[in-house]
């Protein structure tokens, strides 16, 4: 089984075209990882954005997944993203550039924050593939 993770910006930091590439960007990963044994993962998140669409495209294809809790707290959520980088293959982080806060994760100024970079933080600790996609 190839576990791919797929998480990313708050929906409300997200205009109609970058929705729509982000979308776009959700099916390429899917078909590039098409196998009878893939699994995409991402964190069921009451902030819409890119966990949402990535929900919604599953819904849709009946894609084999998994799913990890938003939690209720701070810390469910980063027990959560930690062991969504341990459990998945590689992880893809999809975001914007920097429209109000640089990612604090990352350090590198180059995209808005989100908490997807957390858990690829930690999956580029464990040793797994990463890729930062910008919108």
């Amino acid at each position: 089984m190839t576990n791919v993770a797929i998480l990313g910006i708050k929906g409300a930091h997200l205009d109609r075209e970058e929705r729509d590439k982000a979308f776009e960007t959700i099916v390429m990963i899917h078909d590039k990882f098409e196998i009878p044994n893939l699994r995409l993962m991402t964190m069921k998140t009451p902030n819409g954005g890119i966990n949402a669409m990535v929900e919604s495209f599953i819904a849709t294809t009946k894609v084999n997944h998994e799913f990890y809790s938003y939690g209720k707290t701070l810390e469910d959520w980063k027990e959560s993203s930690k062991l969504l980088a341990e459990n998945c293959d590689i992880l893809f982080v999809l975001t914007t550039g920097i429209k109000k806060e640089k990612c604090h994760h990352c350090f590198d100024f180059t995209h808005e924050t989100t908490g997807g970079c957390f858990a690829m933080k930690r999956a580029k600790e464990l040793g797994k593939q990463t890729k930062l996609i910008i919108l």
